[in-house]
């Protein structure tokens, strides 16, 4: 009997014991996600008792703290860049309005016909590029909705192209340029948004016009699977762009936004031509500044 009650005062104090160190144990964790809530610390829980469901709980909670960083880093991510927008997007659209309010006093007070032509015509051009910069912005904000789905049919894109390159003749002329155009004779049809298409080619042109010097060619090849556009226009002398970053956001190669650029031309453009699950690669080839856009022939 006396053995049989030593038996159970000894499993009995080892119960207690291990309840202890259980307690002790949830003790030091709850400790330790006090200190991680209130430092934001980037150390994982220890443990101690080398339990399988205490570490079980140990490598659960340590996956919830490395979901719940990356989480927070996630965030702080968009909000630099929501804040780094509302800069960007202040400057962009208070330039032209500026200059804008300048010319209409300008024209209020001019007393010679021509004066008043000069003004209207220089208007209407700051018109003009803060409509199209509305227009980018709004295209882009599209974009950044995870849900936006672009509508796609299949559509002969070098008749696109054709009507794209037309409504640019004046612009080619008034810059003196003598556009080499070399197009396939027949149909070449690819899948995408035909509207989504004519924006791209429209602000690879507008930026081959706004930093090319005297040239801009456009290529149409068409092979038994791929669709490749090439347009390649050669620099101005002070360009000094990284090409690396020009597909982001507002980066733009003159530091002081003189030449009308919003920044947004280029990235609007990749991520139109990637939601027609198109290619868009840049290059500099002996000096001219190239750009490839690839899509699936059907």
């Amino acid at each position: 009997m006396k053995l049989v009650i030593i038996l159970l005062s000894a499993a009995l104090a080892l119960l207690l014991i291990e309840y202890i160190r259980y307690r002790r144990q949830v003790a030091g964790l709850c400790r330790q996600l006090r200190y991680h809530h209130e430092k934001e610390t980037n150390i994982d829980l220890r443990v101690s008792l080398d339990r399988a469901e205490i570490v079980a709980l140990r490598d659960s909670v340590n996956q919830w703290l490395d979901d719940s960083r990356r989480e927070r880093a996630r965030y702080m991510e968009q909000e630099t860049r929501t804040k780094e927008l509302i800069t960007d997007l202040a400057h962009d659209i208070r330039t032209p309005l500026t200059s804008l309010d300048g010319y209409f006093n300008l024209l209020c007070e001019a007393e010679r016909e021509e004066d008043r032509v000069r003004y209207t015509r220089i208007i209407t051009g700051r018109l003009n590029l803060l409509w199209d910069l509305l227009e980018q912005l709004f295209t882009y904000a599209k974009l950044q909705n995870g849900s936006y789905r672009l509508e796609t049919e299949i559509f002969d894109c070098n008749q696109s192209l054709c009507e794209i390159l037309l409504s640019f003749y004046e612009d080619f002329r008034a810059h003196g340029i003598e556009p080499q155009i070399d197009l396939p004779d027949g149909e070449c049809f690819i899948s995408g948004n035909k509207i989504a298409f004519g924006r791209v080619v429209q602000n690879i042109l507008r930026n081959a016009l706004l930093h090319g010097r005297d040239s801009v060619s456009i290529r149409l090849t068409a092979a038994s699977s791929d669709v490749i556009l090439t347009i390649r226009n050669n620099l101005r002398e002070d360009w000094s762009g990284e090409i690396d970053k020009i597909f982001d956001r507002f980066y733009t190669a003159d530091p002081s936004r003189s030449r009308h650029s919003s920044g947004l031309g280029l990235p609007v453009a990749k991520q139109l031509t990637e939601a027609m699950k198109g290619k868009i690669s840049a290059e500099i080839q002996d000096g001219d500044f190239v750009i490839t856009l690839q899509f699936a022939n059907h």
